[in-house]
């Protein structure tokens, strides 16, 4: 028995659509990765091919979280 052209193509889409979903899942999940250059003060984390980098304790390095004012005028 053979499947209608118009049947196979559905299928393909279907199994295209499927792939895609679980690929863009796999790659956006953001993971914890070491980086041996930073050691163990730092946390990173990669997601498809970017990684990011902070350190664990912000007032160990001198980073100060001040908060903005926007003026107007």
């Amino acid at each position: 028995m053979t499947v209608p052209t118009r049947n196979r193509k559905a299928l393909a889409w279907a199994a295209a659509l499927v792939t895609a979903a679980f690929v863009s899942i796999a790659l956006g999940r953001p993971r914890e990765v070491a980086n041996p250059f930073l050691g163990g003060e730092w946390k990173c984390r990669q997601m498809a091919f970017l990684t990011s980098c902070a350190p664990r304790s912000p007032a160990q390095h001198g980073l100060r979280v001040t908060p903005t004012s926007f003026r107007q005028g």
